[in-house]
C-alpha cells in the first residue's frame, strides 16, 4: 500500500512490530476504499485511552489489528492462553474487543458533531459507521496454534503458512469481498478519524518482555536500551525482575533512595533481591534500581490506568 493510503502515525520502535505491519503493508492493495493508520492512541468518550497498532478500513468494514510477537506453542481457550513454559494469561482477544468498542463508539460520537456542524442529516449513523472488527495477527515465524477452533476465530497468522501456524492467513480477513449492497464512506470516515485526533503512541525507552518465570527475553528502545543489555551480559542472574513497585506518598523527597516513594512513580529492579526483601530469592552479583517519575502505569487487560501521567487515575 503507498504513502497516502496507509499513515503511520508513528514509525515502531520495534524491528519485530515493524516487520509485522510491513507484511500486512504488502498485502493491501492501492484502491479504494483501502486505507490504513498504525500506531497511535485514541481516547473515548469516558476518558479511557486505548492503544491501537493497525487499523485498516476495507471493503466491508474496519479491522481494529493487535499484533502479537508470540514465540512457541499457544494453548488454552477463549479466555486463556498459555505458552511454553509461561504462566497463564487473558487472552489478547479480549482487550482488542474492548479497543473495537471504544473505538465504534468514538466515531459515532464524532460523527454526531460533524452531522450538526456541517447541517448534514444522517438517519442512521450505523450505516455511515462500518463495523470495527478485532483481530489478533500471530506473526512470529516460529509459533503453533494449539487452541480449540471456536478459540482460533478472530485468530489469524502470515500467509502461505496455515499448515504451519495452524491458523488462516490474515489476507483472509482484511481482503474480504463486501457485503452485498453495502457502501464504504471512506471519505466522511477519513475526516471522522482526523477530527477525533489520532495521537502518537506512547514511545519508551526501554521495553521488557516478561516470560519464563519473571526473566527478561527482550530489552529493545534505541541508545539507552543497548547501554542496559551491554550491563547486563554475562551477569548471572541479572535478567530478574527483583522488584516492582508503584509510589503512594506526595511527600517523599525527589533525588534520594525515598524518591522510589513518591506518588506519581514506578520502581523496578533488575538482579540481585534475596538481601533486599522477604521471600527474595534470585542471587546474583548485579542490583540494577530503575525508578520513573510522573508515569504511567496502565493494566493492559481493562484499559484501566492506574497511574496516568505522575497523577492517580483510579
Amino acid at each position: 500500500m503507498q504513502e497516502g493510503l496507509w499513515t503511520e502515525v508513528e514509525p515502531s520502535q520495534f524491528a519485530h512490530e515493524a516487520e509485522g505491519l510491513r507484511m500486512v503493508r504488502e498485502l493491501l492493495p492501492d484502491q479504494a476504499p483501502f486505507r490504513a493508520w498504525s500506531n497511535f492512541e485514541f481516547r473515548d468518550g469516558q476518558g479511557r485511552w486505548s492503544e491501537v497498532d493497525l487499523l485498516v478500513l476495507g471493503r466491508r468494514q474496519f479491522h481494529l489489528v493487535e499484533l502479537k510477537y508470540y514465540q512457541g506453542t499457544i494453548r488454552g481457550n477463549d479466555l486463556w492462553w498459555q505458552r511454553d513454559g509461561d504462566r497463564a494469561q487473558d487472552s489478547p482477544l479480549k482487550l482488542t474487543r474492548r479497543k473495537a468498542q471504544r473505538l465504534a463508539s468514538k466515531l459515532r460520537d464524532e460523527l454526531g458533531r460533524w452531522a450538526q456542524e456541517s447541517g448534514t442529516r444522517i438517519p442512521n449513523r450505523r450505516g455511515v459507521i462500518p463495523f470495527v472488527q478485532e483481530c489478533v495477527f500471530l506473526h512470529h515465524p516460529d509459533f503453533r496454534c494449539a487452541l480449540p477452533a471456536n478459540s482460533r476465530i478472530d485468530l489469524f497468522g502470515p500467509d502461505s503458512h496455515e499448515s504451519e501456524h495452524g491458523l488462516y492467513g490474515i489476507s483472509t480477513r482484511l481482503l474480504e469481498p463486501p457485503a452485498p449492497d453495502q457502501r464504504i464512506h471512506e471519505q466522511i470516515l477519513v475526516e471522522l478519524l482526523n477530527r477525533m485526533g489520532m495521537a502518537p503512541r506512547r514511545q519508551r525507552t526501554a521495553r521488557w518482555l516478561r516470560s519464563r518465570e519473571g526473566r527478561v527475553t527482550e530489552i529493545t528502545g534505541g541508545e539507552e536500551a543497548e547501554k542496559l543489555k551491554k550491563v547486563i551480559a554475562g551477569v548471572s542472574g541479572s535478567d530478574v525482575i527483583g522488584e516492582f513497585a508503584f509510589g503512594t506518598s506526595e511527600k517523599s523527597p525527589t533525588g534520594s533512595p525515598s524518591e522510589k516513594g513518591l506518588l506519581g512513580s514506578v520502581h523496578f529492579a533488575l538482579g540481585d533481591n534475596h538481601n533486599a526483601y522477604p521471600g527474595g530469592q534470585n542471587v546474583s552479583t548485579l542490583h540494577l534500581d530503575g525508578n520513573c517519575l510522573n508515569a504511567s502505569l496502565l493494566i493492559e487487560d481493562s484499559g484501566q490506568y492506574v497511574i496516568k501521567d505522575g497523577k492517580w487515575a483510579l
